[in-house]
């Protein structure tokens, strides 16, 4: 869309060159298009926005009285434009997400010159400065906001000094700003059983964050705890055509669990809106759906409700532990010359001649970038604490399945106090998770663990387009083993289960199997990473002429 501005001042002479546009949303509810501007002369009036309409209605042809046109003043908020460079970090860099926070972002300055500092473990430090990332983080400021902006980027020693600046930084910040209330925030999760599907589409995984690790917003995150408060309210959508007021119904309660307490509102379909009304205080629910900031409140907004049952954790035993070494992790910039482990193999399915037979036509993004596709397989769902067993991925070049890389591996022996014999092996994989894959102990005891594979795998995807089926999982897993390793996978991510969701039209559900059998893809050993990673492979290329949509290049 940066292009309409520069059509819009071919058309003004030059009358709009000092404004920034910051958004461009569809809002499918009421079937508008709604194009935000920052701008920075002294007004912008109502003669303004109808120019601008014309304009874009040139541009892209749409319905005239359905384009609204947003415009503000643009001032240089040190709270507002720490917040903007929080969420571009974990956006593009998402192998920050589990050691960085807003507090690692200090603003201060005028409306002359902005200073950011933004405080790192040396590990990242130095794959950033790689980068030249503040060159590039100034570039991405300069298009939302007007200013001069002075990127200071802080390496840190030791994760102790680490915690000890942003400490000090709140400090600091709470003398010179007045009440801050600044705690830091340990990450925890409620466990969950019993989780029944009730409405909603979007799948839930399993994993809900105790709400009160809930400190900023999230795109998406899950949610469990018990119903209170359960209201149905309403507001005036639109009109109809005879002038008479349409109202919208939405549900309001409150969500708790043994932390704390959320406010929670649920907009139903149509589909899902007699179904709503069942809800009731007392039901102990998992909820996915997005957390989100309001009038300095967090609220969050749901997208799918499943039942469950709530498990009540008991107090571990307190075990005074050896204080462990810290190990120096150096970033790896280039892959390894040669494989070492895992040597991929050339995919070959004859089927994939005629895959663009009768004129279809691959899509410029899978002619102009390799894919990678993958699927893990790991002992549970917490990146933090269990671990990969298969790694399973395909390589899509120019447009068909190319290259195949498959390994099972051994994860790490468990914490010798948690064993009941000597004589229980080191290696232990969950019995629901043998249902599930159908890989056991012993298929794994003499595979290579996880530092031996991840250079390999690292080397295959190197300088292609990571996806996967709900990525946001695989992902957590592959980030974190990578950070233990120096392997940073900062690679362009696209969701396979997003593209599904929104060009799949009619399925009941999303998952991979239902897709496949829609699209008239086999789905041979389910639940094995290779095989799962071919599937979704194959759904992307049916899929392939959408894929332009999630460029972000």
């Amino acid at each position: 869309m940066l292009k309409f501005l520069e059509v819009l001042n071919e058309k003004t002479n030059n009358t709009y060159k000092d404004i920034k546009l910051v958004g461009v949303i569809y809002d499918n509810e009421v079937d508008n298009i709604i194009l935000k501007f920052l701008y920075n002369s002294d007004s912008f009036t109502d003669e303004d926005k109808e120019t601008i309409k014309k304009c874009f209605i040139e541009y892209i042809p749409f319905d005239y009285d359905r384009v609204v046109v947003k415009a503000k003043k643009s001032y240089l908020d040190a709270k507002i434009v720490q917040t903007e460079v929080y969420k571009y970090m974990i956006t593009y860099y998402k192998t920050l997400n589990s050691v960085f926070t807003i507090d690692n972002v200090v603003t201060s300055g005028d409306e002359k010159e902005l200073v950011i500092k933004i405080s790192l473990p040396k590990f990242h430090y130095d794959f950033l400065k790689s980068k030249d990332f503040e060159n590039e983080l100034y570039e991405y400021l300069n298009l939302i906001f007007f200013g001069n902006f002075n990127i200071q980027l802080i390496a840190l020693d030791t994760e102790s000094n680490f915690e000890n600046i942003l400490i000090a930084s709140a400090e600091q910040m709470q003398e010179s700003i007045g009440d801050l209330d600044f705690e830091p925030v340990e990450i925890k999760y409620n466990k969950v059983t019993n989780i029944q599907k009730f409405l909603g589409r979007n799948e839930i995984n399993g994993h809900p964050m105790q709400l009160k690790s809930i400190d900023r917003p999230y795109e998406t995150l899950e949610i469990a705890g018990k119903i209170s408060f359960f209201t149905e309210k309403s507001f005036v959508k639109n009109k109809d055509e005879k002038g008479n007021e349409v109202k919208r119904i939405y549900y309001s309660f409150m969500l708790s669990d043994d932390s704390g307490k959320f406010n929670c509102v649920y907009f139903p379909t149509k589909t899902d809106a007699d179904k709503a009304k069942q809800l009731a205080d007392g039901d102990e629910v998992i909820l996915t759906g997005s957390v989100e900031e309001f009038n300095g409140r967090l609220n969050y907004k749901v997208m799918a409700v499943s039942m469950c049952k709530l498990i009540q954790e008991e107090k571990p035993k307190v075990v005074e532990e050896k204080p462990v070494l810290e190990q120096k992790i150096e970033y790896v910039k280039e892959p390894k010359d040669k494989y070492y482990y895992v040597q991929p193999e050339r995919y070959i399915d004859f089927s994939q001649s005629d895959m663009f037979g009768a004129g279809e036509e691959i899509s410029d993004y899978l002619m102009t970038h390799d894919v990678v596709m993958f699927d893990l397989e790991t002992t549970g769902l917490d990146a933090t604490k269990n671990q990969i067993i298969e790694i399973g991925a395909v390589k899509i070049h120019k447009g068909k399945i190319y290259e195949t890389f498959e390994v099972l591996v051994r994860p790490e022996a468990l914490n010798k106090n948690d064993k009941k014999s000597k004589d229980e092996p080191d290696i232990y994989i969950p019995d629901e998770i043998v249902n599930i894959t159908h890989i056991t102990d012993d298929m794994v005891r003499d595979c290579p663990t996880i530092d031996k594979v991840l250079p390999d795998f690292y080397k295959f995807a190197y300088g292609c387009t990571l996806m996967a089926y709900n990525i946001d999982f695989d992902y957590r897993f592959l980030s974190h083993a990578g950070l233990k390793l120096g392997y940073v996978f900062d690679n362009i991510q696209i969701d396979a289960l997003l593209l599904a969701r929104q060009h799949v039209v009619g399925a009941k559900n999303f998952k991979l199997g239902n897709i496949c059998k829609m699209l008239g893809i086999s789905l041979e050993n389910a639940h094995r990473a290779v095989h799962d990673a071919v599937a979704a492979a194959e759904v992307v290329i049916k899929l392939n002429k959408y894929l332009s949509e999630y460029d972000p290049s």
